[in-house]
Protein backbone atom coordinates (compact mmCIF):
# COMPACT_ATOMS: atom_id res chain seq x y z
CA UNK A 1 0.00 0.00 0.00
CA UNK A 2 1.04 3.51 -0.79
CA UNK A 3 1.39 6.25 2.21
CA UNK A 4 1.72 9.74 2.44
CA UNK A 5 4.09 11.28 4.92
CA UNK A 6 3.66 14.27 6.38
CA UNK A 7 6.63 16.23 7.45
CA UNK A 8 7.03 19.24 9.35
CA UNK A 9 10.71 18.70 9.15
CA UNK A 10 11.57 17.51 12.37
CA UNK A 11 13.34 14.35 12.04
CA UNK A 12 12.14 12.41 15.22
CA UNK A 13 8.53 13.27 13.62
CA UNK A 14 9.85 12.12 10.33
CA UNK A 15 11.70 8.99 11.41
CA UNK A 16 8.95 7.77 13.46
CA UNK A 17 6.64 8.27 10.60
CA UNK A 18 8.40 6.37 7.59
CA UNK A 19 9.38 3.66 10.66
CA UNK A 20 5.33 2.94 11.46
CA UNK A 21 5.20 2.79 7.57
CA UNK A 22 7.49 0.05 7.29
CA UNK A 23 5.92 -1.83 9.92
CA UNK A 24 2.54 -1.86 7.66
CA UNK A 25 4.78 -2.50 5.04
CA UNK A 26 3.48 0.89 3.29
CA UNK A 27 5.88 2.21 0.74
CA UNK A 28 6.06 5.66 1.84
CA UNK A 29 6.16 9.55 0.11
CA UNK A 30 7.33 12.19 2.25
CA UNK A 31 5.77 15.68 1.68
CA UNK A 32 7.17 18.83 3.84
CA UNK A 33 4.93 21.06 4.92
CA UNK A 34 5.43 24.87 6.51
CA UNK A 35 3.31 25.86 9.21
CA UNK A 36 1.29 28.90 9.09
CA UNK A 37 3.00 32.15 10.19
CA UNK A 38 2.45 33.61 13.43
CA UNK A 39 -0.53 32.65 15.40
CA UNK A 40 -2.42 31.26 12.44
CA UNK A 41 -1.16 27.61 12.76
CA UNK A 42 -1.85 27.35 17.06
CA UNK A 43 -5.72 28.84 15.67
CA UNK A 44 -6.27 26.51 12.96
CA UNK A 45 -5.68 23.55 15.70
CA UNK A 46 -8.24 25.40 17.88
CA UNK A 47 -10.78 25.63 14.71
CA UNK A 48 -10.68 21.69 14.03
CA UNK A 49 -12.44 21.35 17.62
CA UNK A 50 -15.23 23.45 15.60
CA UNK A 51 -15.30 21.69 11.99
CA UNK A 52 -13.26 18.50 11.22
CA UNK A 53 -10.74 18.47 8.20
CA UNK A 54 -12.45 15.24 7.38
CA UNK A 55 -15.95 17.18 6.52
CA UNK A 56 -13.89 19.94 4.66
CA UNK A 57 -15.82 20.63 1.04
CA UNK A 58 -13.03 19.41 -1.73
CA UNK A 59 -12.96 22.79 -3.12
CA UNK A 60 -11.58 23.99 0.34
CA UNK A 61 -8.83 21.38 0.49
CA UNK A 62 -6.65 23.18 -2.50
CA UNK A 63 -6.75 26.13 -0.58
CA UNK A 64 -5.72 24.72 2.82
CA UNK A 65 -3.09 23.00 1.38
CA UNK A 66 -1.02 25.39 -1.11
CA UNK A 67 -2.19 28.68 0.50
CA UNK A 68 -2.83 28.08 4.26
CA UNK A 69 0.34 25.54 4.95
CA UNK A 70 2.16 25.29 2.01
CA UNK A 71 4.64 23.14 1.01
CA UNK A 72 8.30 23.20 -0.48
CA UNK A 73 6.65 22.48 -3.65
CA UNK A 74 3.16 23.50 -4.03
CA UNK A 75 0.12 20.49 -4.27
CA UNK A 76 -0.80 20.00 -7.84
CA UNK A 77 -3.29 17.33 -8.34
CA UNK A 78 -0.04 14.90 -9.93
CA UNK A 79 1.93 15.46 -7.36
CA UNK A 80 0.50 12.29 -5.47
CA UNK A 81 -0.60 9.23 -6.74
CA UNK A 82 -4.08 8.58 -5.04
CA UNK A 83 -5.07 5.76 -7.43
CA UNK A 84 -4.74 3.42 -4.07
CA UNK A 85 -6.16 5.96 -1.76
CA UNK A 86 -2.81 5.87 0.28
CA UNK A 87 -2.77 6.05 4.11
CA UNK A 88 -1.88 9.61 4.95
CA UNK A 89 0.98 9.41 8.09
CA UNK A 90 1.96 12.18 10.37
CA UNK A 91 3.50 12.93 13.90
CA UNK A 92 3.10 16.04 16.08
CA UNK A 93 1.43 18.81 16.05
CA UNK A 94 2.04 21.12 13.28
CA UNK A 95 1.32 18.29 10.47
CA UNK A 96 -1.97 17.43 11.94
CA UNK A 97 -4.44 20.08 10.34
CA UNK A 98 -2.80 19.05 6.60
CA UNK A 99 -2.51 15.39 7.42
CA UNK A 100 -6.53 15.53 7.67
CA UNK A 101 -7.03 17.85 4.94
CA UNK A 102 -5.10 15.72 2.77
CA UNK A 103 -6.69 12.64 3.77
CA UNK A 104 -10.08 14.52 2.75
CA UNK A 105 -8.81 15.12 -0.45
CA UNK A 106 -6.96 11.82 -0.87
CA UNK A 107 -9.60 9.71 -0.10
CA UNK A 108 -7.09 7.99 2.42
CA UNK A 109 -7.20 6.99 6.32
CA UNK A 110 -5.06 8.66 8.88
CA UNK A 111 -2.56 7.81 11.10
CA UNK A 112 -0.96 10.33 13.42
CA UNK A 113 1.82 9.82 16.05
CA UNK A 114 2.22 11.96 19.30
CA UNK A 115 -0.71 13.62 20.10
CA UNK A 116 -1.30 17.43 18.54
CA UNK A 117 -2.55 20.55 20.95
CA UNK A 118 -6.13 21.16 20.43
CA UNK A 119 -6.87 18.76 17.69
CA UNK A 120 -9.48 16.23 19.30
CA UNK A 121 -8.47 12.44 18.67
CA UNK A 122 -11.09 11.27 17.11
CA UNK A 123 -10.84 12.86 14.21
CA UNK A 124 -7.61 10.30 12.87
CA UNK A 125 -8.40 6.95 12.06
CA UNK A 126 -5.30 5.64 14.51
CA UNK A 127 -3.54 7.91 16.88
CA UNK A 128 -0.45 6.50 18.20
CA UNK A 129 0.70 7.77 21.59
CA UNK A 130 3.56 6.59 24.45
CA UNK A 131 2.21 4.23 26.58
CA UNK A 132 3.97 7.02 29.26
CA UNK A 133 1.38 9.96 27.99
CA UNK A 134 -1.62 7.43 28.52
CA UNK A 135 -3.73 7.70 31.89
CA UNK A 136 -7.32 6.79 32.51
CA UNK A 137 -9.89 5.63 29.34
CA UNK A 138 -8.30 5.40 26.44
CA UNK A 139 -10.32 5.72 23.29
CA UNK A 140 -10.74 3.19 20.57
CA UNK A 141 -8.98 4.71 18.03
CA UNK A 142 -6.00 5.35 19.83
CA UNK A 143 -3.20 2.75 20.31
CA UNK A 144 -0.26 3.11 23.21
CA UNK A 145 3.71 2.65 21.56
CA UNK A 146 5.94 1.84 24.26
CA UNK A 147 8.72 2.70 22.84
CA UNK A 148 9.82 5.33 20.22
CA UNK A 149 10.21 3.78 16.92
CA UNK A 150 13.30 5.23 14.83
CA UNK A 151 15.85 4.59 12.26
CA UNK A 152 18.01 1.51 13.55
CA UNK A 153 19.01 -0.26 11.10
CA UNK A 154 18.32 0.14 7.32
CA UNK A 155 20.09 3.44 5.08
CA UNK A 156 20.41 5.01 8.82
CA UNK A 157 22.49 2.39 10.06
CA UNK A 158 24.59 2.32 6.57
CA UNK A 159 25.35 5.98 6.62
CA UNK A 160 26.02 5.52 10.59
CA UNK A 161 28.53 3.03 9.79
CA UNK A 162 30.06 5.08 6.93
CA UNK A 163 30.74 7.74 8.27
CA UNK A 164 32.19 6.33 11.14
CA UNK A 165 34.67 4.19 9.06
CA UNK A 166 35.42 7.55 6.76
CA UNK A 167 36.15 9.65 10.34
CA UNK A 168 38.55 6.99 11.72
CA UNK A 169 39.88 5.97 8.01
CA UNK A 170 38.60 2.35 8.19
CA UNK A 171 38.23 0.47 4.96
CA UNK A 172 35.56 -2.27 6.88
CA UNK A 173 33.41 -1.71 9.62
CA UNK A 174 35.59 -2.20 12.84
CA UNK A 175 36.06 -5.49 14.62
CA UNK A 176 36.49 -5.63 18.43
CA UNK A 177 34.60 -6.09 21.78
CA UNK A 178 32.99 -2.36 22.55
CA UNK A 179 30.79 -1.10 24.84
CA UNK A 180 28.75 2.14 24.09
CA UNK A 181 27.92 5.07 26.16
CA UNK A 182 24.81 7.30 25.30
CA UNK A 183 24.90 10.54 26.86
CA UNK A 184 22.12 12.93 26.58
CA UNK A 185 21.81 16.19 29.10
CA UNK A 186 19.51 18.47 30.39
CA UNK A 187 16.03 18.82 29.54
CA UNK A 188 12.62 19.57 30.86
CA UNK A 189 12.58 16.62 33.95
CA UNK A 190 16.55 16.03 34.04
CA UNK A 191 19.44 17.36 35.29
CA UNK A 192 22.83 16.21 34.40
CA UNK A 193 25.39 16.46 36.79
CA UNK A 194 29.31 16.18 36.27
CA UNK A 195 30.72 14.17 39.24
CA UNK A 196 28.26 10.89 38.80
CA UNK A 197 28.15 10.93 35.14
CA UNK A 198 32.29 10.98 35.26
CA UNK A 199 32.60 8.80 38.07
CA UNK A 200 30.35 6.00 36.52
CA UNK A 201 32.46 6.54 32.96
CA UNK A 202 35.60 6.11 34.84
CA UNK A 203 34.40 3.01 36.18
CA UNK A 204 33.56 1.58 32.71
CA UNK A 205 37.12 2.38 31.29
CA UNK A 206 38.21 0.13 34.34
CA UNK A 207 36.17 -2.09 33.66
CA UNK A 208 36.85 -2.17 29.78
CA UNK A 209 40.41 -2.23 30.41
CA UNK A 210 40.01 -5.41 32.36
CA UNK A 211 38.09 -7.46 29.55
CA UNK A 212 40.29 -5.95 26.84
CA UNK A 213 37.47 -3.70 25.33
CA UNK A 214 36.98 -0.44 23.66
CA UNK A 215 34.49 2.34 24.85
CA UNK A 216 32.07 4.06 21.99
CA UNK A 217 30.82 7.45 23.38
CA UNK A 218 28.69 10.14 22.41
CA UNK A 219 27.45 13.44 24.03
CA UNK A 220 24.40 15.49 22.83
CA UNK A 221 23.43 19.15 22.06
CA UNK A 222 22.05 18.55 25.68
CA UNK A 223 25.03 17.47 27.30
CA UNK A 224 26.59 20.12 29.90
CA UNK A 225 29.82 22.19 29.00
CA UNK A 226 31.62 21.19 32.04
CA UNK A 227 30.38 17.59 31.71
CA UNK A 228 31.59 17.13 28.20
CA UNK A 229 34.84 18.52 28.60
CA UNK A 230 35.67 16.38 32.16
CA UNK A 231 35.04 13.67 29.16
CA UNK A 232 36.85 14.47 26.52
CA UNK A 233 39.63 15.27 29.29
CA UNK A 234 39.57 11.42 30.12
CA UNK A 235 39.13 10.24 26.62
CA UNK A 236 42.26 12.36 25.90
CA UNK A 237 44.15 10.51 29.12
CA UNK A 238 43.15 6.82 28.45
CA UNK A 239 43.09 7.08 24.63
CA UNK A 240 43.61 3.44 24.44
CA UNK A 241 40.43 2.81 26.61
CA UNK A 242 38.64 5.13 23.90
CA UNK A 243 37.89 3.81 20.11
CA UNK A 244 35.34 6.29 19.06
CA UNK A 245 34.05 9.66 20.90
CA UNK A 246 31.26 12.06 18.81
CA UNK A 247 31.52 15.50 21.16
CA UNK A 248 27.55 16.45 20.58
CA UNK A 249 27.75 19.71 21.56
CA UNK A 250 29.59 20.85 18.27
CA UNK A 251 29.06 17.37 16.22
CA UNK A 252 25.56 17.02 13.68
CA UNK A 253 26.72 13.84 13.28
CA UNK A 254 24.69 10.87 14.60
CA UNK A 255 26.99 7.39 15.53
CA UNK A 256 24.00 6.20 17.78
CA UNK A 257 23.03 3.58 14.64
CA UNK A 258 26.80 2.50 14.39
CA UNK A 259 27.73 2.16 17.84
CA UNK A 260 24.29 0.24 18.49
CA UNK A 261 25.34 -2.53 15.96
CA UNK A 262 29.15 -2.70 16.97
CA UNK A 263 28.13 -2.98 21.35
CA UNK A 264 27.85 -5.90 23.01
CA UNK A 265 26.52 -3.89 25.80
CA UNK A 266 24.65 -0.07 25.61
CA UNK A 267 24.37 2.58 28.63
CA UNK A 268 22.48 5.66 28.02
CA UNK A 269 20.90 8.49 30.76
CA UNK A 270 17.67 8.13 31.49
CA UNK A 271 16.61 11.68 30.08
CA UNK A 272 16.02 10.38 26.76
CA UNK A 273 13.22 7.63 25.59
CA UNK A 274 14.25 8.03 22.38
CA UNK A 275 18.13 6.45 23.09
CA UNK A 276 16.72 3.93 25.34
CA UNK A 277 13.86 3.07 22.76
CA UNK A 278 16.75 2.73 20.06
CA UNK A 279 18.81 0.41 21.93
CA UNK A 280 15.66 -1.80 22.65
CA UNK A 281 14.98 -2.16 18.76
CA UNK A 282 18.74 -3.14 17.97
CA UNK A 283 18.12 -5.98 20.64
CA UNK A 284 19.70 -4.52 23.69
CA UNK A 285 19.13 -4.52 26.70
CA UNK A 286 20.40 -1.37 27.77
CA UNK A 287 21.95 0.03 31.66
CA UNK A 288 19.70 3.43 32.34
CA UNK A 289 21.73 5.65 34.08
CA UNK A 290 19.70 8.02 36.23
CA UNK A 291 20.51 11.72 36.58
CA UNK A 292 18.73 14.42 38.91
CA UNK A 293 15.08 14.63 38.74
CA UNK A 294 13.26 18.62 38.26
CA UNK A 295 9.90 19.33 37.74
CA UNK A 296 6.87 17.29 38.55
CA UNK A 297 5.86 15.17 35.29
CA UNK A 298 5.86 11.37 36.08
CA UNK A 299 6.04 10.80 32.49
CA UNK A 300 9.72 9.40 32.34
CA UNK A 301 9.34 7.06 35.43
CA UNK A 302 6.62 5.33 34.01
CA UNK A 303 8.19 4.95 30.48
CA UNK A 304 11.17 3.38 32.39
CA UNK A 305 9.19 1.64 34.74
CA UNK A 306 7.44 -0.15 32.14
CA UNK A 307 10.68 -1.29 30.41
CA UNK A 308 11.91 -2.57 34.13
CA UNK A 309 9.33 -4.49 34.82
CA UNK A 310 9.29 -6.36 31.28
CA UNK A 311 13.04 -7.09 31.91
CA UNK A 312 13.83 -4.93 28.51
CA UNK A 313 16.07 -3.03 30.38
CA UNK A 314 17.90 -2.72 34.05
CA UNK A 315 17.91 0.52 36.02
CA UNK A 316 21.67 1.58 37.40
CA UNK A 317 22.31 3.54 40.27
CA UNK A 318 24.50 7.52 40.51
CA UNK A 319 25.75 6.57 43.80
CA UNK A 320 26.82 3.39 43.78
CA UNK A 321 29.09 0.39 42.37
CA UNK A 322 27.32 -0.79 39.57
CA UNK A 323 29.71 -3.55 38.47
CA UNK A 324 27.74 -6.13 39.27
CA UNK A 325 25.01 -4.52 36.62
CA UNK A 326 27.50 -4.45 33.65
CA UNK A 327 28.77 -8.22 34.22
CA UNK A 328 25.64 -9.09 34.38
CA UNK A 329 24.53 -6.91 31.14
CA UNK A 330 27.40 -8.38 29.66
CA UNK A 331 26.74 -11.78 29.84
CA UNK A 332 23.28 -11.37 27.93
CA UNK A 333 22.81 -12.48 24.48
CA UNK A 334 21.29 -9.62 21.83
CA UNK A 335 17.88 -10.19 21.00
CA UNK A 336 16.59 -10.86 17.49
CA UNK A 337 13.96 -8.31 15.69
CA UNK A 338 11.39 -10.45 16.20
CA UNK A 339 12.25 -11.38 19.89
CA UNK A 340 12.03 -7.39 20.22
CA UNK A 341 8.89 -7.15 18.18
CA UNK A 342 6.73 -9.61 20.49
CA UNK A 343 8.52 -8.03 23.53
CA UNK A 344 6.94 -4.91 23.19
CA UNK A 345 3.77 -6.64 21.99
CA UNK A 346 4.04 -4.61 18.41
CA UNK A 347 2.31 -7.89 16.42
CA UNK A 348 -1.02 -6.89 18.58
CA UNK A 349 -0.26 -3.06 18.11
CA UNK A 350 -0.21 -3.63 13.71
CA UNK A 351 -3.14 -5.98 14.02
CA UNK A 352 -4.88 -3.25 15.54
CA UNK A 353 -3.39 -0.55 13.57
CA UNK A 354 -4.74 -2.69 10.64
CA UNK A 355 -8.19 -3.20 11.99
CA UNK A 356 -9.04 0.03 11.86
CA UNK A 357 -7.62 1.09 8.92
CA UNK A 358 -9.30 -1.27 7.28
CA UNK A 359 -5.99 -3.14 5.97
CA UNK A 360 -5.27 -6.57 5.20
CA UNK A 361 -4.72 -8.45 8.58
CA UNK A 362 -4.04 -11.73 9.31
CA UNK A 363 -6.84 -14.38 10.13
CA UNK A 364 -6.52 -17.10 12.27
CA UNK A 365 -6.26 -19.80 9.20
CA UNK A 366 -3.47 -17.86 7.71
CA UNK A 367 -5.84 -15.71 5.33
CA UNK A 368 -5.69 -12.02 5.24
CA UNK A 369 -8.64 -9.80 5.23
CA UNK A 370 -9.52 -6.43 4.63
CA UNK A 371 -8.89 -4.37 1.51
Amino acid sequence: MKAVVVSDGKKGHVNQSLAFAELLECSPQVLEIRPLPGVWEPASRFCSRLLSPARYPRRWISWVLRNAFGTVEPVREGDIDSSERPLVISAGTTTAIPALALARRLGGRTLHILGPTFVPPHLFDVLVLPRHDLQGRIPPNVLALPVALGPVGGSALKDSLGEMRRRAELQQEPTGEFLALLIGGDSAHRKMLREPVLNEVKDIVSLARERNMQLLLTTSRRTPAEVEQALIALSEREKDSFFHCVWGRTDEYNPVPAYLKLAGTVMVTDDSVSMASEAILMGHCPLIFPLEHVGGSRKLERFHQYLYERELAKPLRADGDNRLLWEFALSLERRDRNAVYNALGLPELLHRARELLNLKVASRNGHTTGT
